[in-house]
């Protein structure tokens, strides 16, 4: 039978050697995490190697006559910090228009759907115009890519009536989904549950933003295309879309008075690149190269939000930006690293 002292020593060398064993672990789990930065370094992730399969990318088309005053601004984030962004990000190529010989007879089909049976009239290289008396309605059209504009004389309409209720609120969504229903020209990428409304009240001949839905005689309807990549995409009317309509209200019944469509249409080619820390993008903001999509009238402004997303324009490439929000106030920076950019 093992005596006192034996067991007592038996028990101080499993404790000696467990806490050699924890020591080891302890040096162990250090020494990785002190030598995981060099192993990244010295053989990094696959995935965060951005592949450049495209090259150099074109600068992105942002509309000319930018905001240029001298805005400045302070960080007013929740955590008083920018974001950090992933270190890449996928550009996407625009499935590009194609000329096609049918092109001007498939352009007098759709637009046979909204009313238009007259011949219309070659007003540029691609661009079409119909004109209508009766009703009295006009509209331009790139008769390769689709995109147009479409009015009517509605500020000056007698016969504009007001909204009654929110049933017709909901109802101008439609009136302006079937519009482009009938042109065949609703794009099946549009995010539902994105589509935004506004109402406005014709003062003088302009639209404000109306104060109640018996003040409304015009709803904006926008509709956008669903997150890529669960990144939004944006326009460059920034909180707005580049395919919207204005839906008006005439003998009881809805009817769509205004439109403008401009929509690309994004393939599933893509490539990896490397792209801008948000301080990097914050300090280009300050610098000026940033596109202000909308602003205050003060000079001095909180950013409250940075983000990323796309953004949708004339290029062959849907482009990533940096976003950065304030009140009444949004502006784009170019996200890909300008060694990629083509000058």
């Amino acid at each position: 039978m093992p005596s006192l002292n034996s067991t007592k020593a038996r028990v101080l060398e499993i404790i000696r050697k467990g806490a050699i064993v924890l020591l080891v672990l302890l040096l162990l789990f250090i020494l990785i995490k002190a030598l995981t930065p060099l192993k990244n370094i010295i053989f990094p992730d696959s995935s965060s190697i951005p592949k450049i399969a495209f090259g150099k990318l074109p600068a992105i088309s942002f509309p000319e006559g930018s905001e240029n005053r001298n805005f400045t601004y302070t960080l007013d984030t929740i955590t008083g910090l920018l974001p950090k962004l992933p270190s890449t990000i996928k550009v996407y190529k625009i499935v590009p228009t194609v000329p096609n010989l049918l092109a001007l007879q498939r352009t007098q089909d759709k637009i046979r759907g909204i009313g238009f049976a007259k011949e219309g009239t070659q007003i540029s290289k691609d661009s079409y115009q119909w004109v209508e008396e009766s009703p009295p309605k006009t509209i331009t059209i790139d008769i390769f890519s689709s995109d147009f504009t479409f009015s009517t004389p509605f500020m000056n309409s007698q016969f504009l009536e007001t909204f009654e209720n929110s049933n017709e609120l909901n109802e101008a969504t439609e009136e302006a989904r079937s519009f482009l229903a009938a042109m065949s020209l609703f794009p099946k990428d549009i995010g539902d549950e994105k589509t935004k409304t506004a109402q406005f009240s014709i003062i003088n001949n302009s639209l404000t933003p109306a104060t109640s839905i018996s003040s409304t005689n015009i709803v904006r309807v926008d509709f956008f295309q669903k997150n890529i990549d669960n990144l939004p995409i944006y326009y460059k009317g920034g909180l707005t879309s580049s395919i919207n309509l204005l839906v008006g209200k005439e003998q009881n019944m809805l009817k769509v008075v205004e439109a403008h469509y401009s929509y690309k249409e994004i393939s599933s080619d893509s490539s990896t690149y490397g792209i801008k820390t948000a301080s990097e993008a914050f300090i280009q903001l300050k610098q000026g190269k940033a596109y202000i999509a909308s602003y205050p009238q003060e000079n001095e402004i909180s950013i409250k939000n940075v983000s990323l997303g796309y953004y949708a324009d004339e290029s062959e490439y849907l482009m990533p930006v940096i976003i950065f929000q304030g009140v009444n106030f949004i502006a784009y920076v170019s996200g890909v690293r300008d060694e990629w950019i083509s000058n």
